[in-house]
């Protein structure tokens, strides 16, 4: 891994050599220090440290010198810039500074947002797409140690402040400023899921809109926490159910609503997206293959349990339950060696 030795600051090189197991670096000199890292890096194994004894670094090592010891190489493939140049402009006046075209890797307060997930032990990243693509700027790595300091957990949905190092091609999170739409002030205490007093149904849902919700409404309530299947008579009926089903939900009754719909008619989903403006549609695209939107729900599904520890009221809908089972087990057959008895209850388990 490449590091220009010659430019780093004297506190910055012994740090780094610290990191790679060169004892008492505070001892050598420059050229001494960067023979002994030459020599580690090149396969030589540091020597048995013989006391507990040492100076204390003066100062923590940078956030550069972090990302060389535990990034691995080529972690994104895809720099082009072009690829984002469909959607800059409109993201431009919503997120000022938002994918600056800058190439200074000191630059800072660029605004980003993604679902978190664990990478390894030292890092992990804020999927912009809800999971990891090939482009360096859809993906914004986070350090262990911020994610230590506020609690982060798989799935939560972070907005913050990164800046591009551009030698690495990485962007790389500085601040953060919102977990799961909360106000990073307000984040230092969640409940855990598993300290959450499970509870019966006991607060209607309000439908409207249509005869059969309307009849559902007076005589088969739903209520919030249970379980429901819809069935209606046709395809056209179904649309226009489930459009006044999920606004129900998301303005009538204040429900943070996801759509989960995979493999099915673009007649049937296309006006959803148009007409139910509040709620968050997640749908196989041709951009994706199976296994990134199935890793997209996975991501969806865990960030809405991780907002109940934020006192949030969620909705999971399936548009067809039958369909996403079907899909997930062929995806499992395609993927990994199993029998199809074996993925058809896999597929099951997990929607449950």
């Amino acid at each position: 891994m490449f590091k220009d030795f010659e430019n780093m600051g004297i506190y910055d090189l012994r740090n780094y050599a610290r990191s790679l197991g060169v004892h008492s670096p505070t001892t050598k000199k420059r050229n001494e220090l960067i023979i002994s890292i030459n020599e580690i890096i090149n396969g030589k194994l540091p020597t048995s440290k013989l006391t507990n004894k040492g100076r204390p670094p003066k100062h923590k090592a940078s956030d550069e010198n972090i990302l060389d010891v535990v990034l691995p190489n080529n972690l994104f493939t895809s720099t082009n810039d072009v690829n984002y140049s469909s959607i800059a402009s409109t993201l431009q006046s919503r997120f000022p500074n938002f994918l600056s075209e800058s190439n200074k890797s000191s630059e800072t307060n660029i605004l980003f947002s993604g679902f978190y997930k664990q990478y390894s032990d030292d890092f992990g990243i804020a999927y912009f797409k809800g999971y990891k693509t090939d482009y360096y700027r859809e993906n914004t790595i986070i350090l262990n140690s911020m994610v230590k300091e506020f609690g982060i957990k798989d799935g939560d949905y972070i907005k913050g402040e990164c800046r591009i190092i551009t030698e690495k091609d990485v962007m790389l999170a500085t601040k953060i400023i919102e977990i799961n739409d909360t106000v990073i002030n307000d984040c230092y205490k969640r409940d855990l899921f598993d300290n959450l007093m499970p509870c019966y149904p006991d607060k209607k849902i309000e439908l409207s809109g249509t005869s059969n919700l309307e009849n559902i409404n007076k005589n088969h309530p739903i209520y919030k926490g249970s379980r429901t299947i819809l069935n209606f008579g046709s395809e056209k009926q179904k649309v226009e159910n489930i459009e006044n089903f999920l606004n129900c939900l998301s303005e009538q009754n204040n429900l943070r609503t996801l759509l989960i719909s995979i493999d099915d008619a673009p007649e049937d989903i296309g006006p959803l997206m148009f007409k139910c403006k509040d709620v968050e549609i997640c749908s196989l695209t041709l951009s994706q293959t199976r296994e990134q939107f199935f890793e997209k729900v996975s991501n969806y599904i865990v960030n809405c349990v991780n907002r109940l520890e934020f006192n949030q009221d969620v909705a999971v809908v399936f548009y067809n339950t039958n369909k996403y089972i079907k899909a997930y087990c062929d995806n499992l057959l395609t993927t990994q060696n199993i029998s199809e008895a074996s993925a058809k209850i896999i597929a099951q388990n997990k929607v449950k």
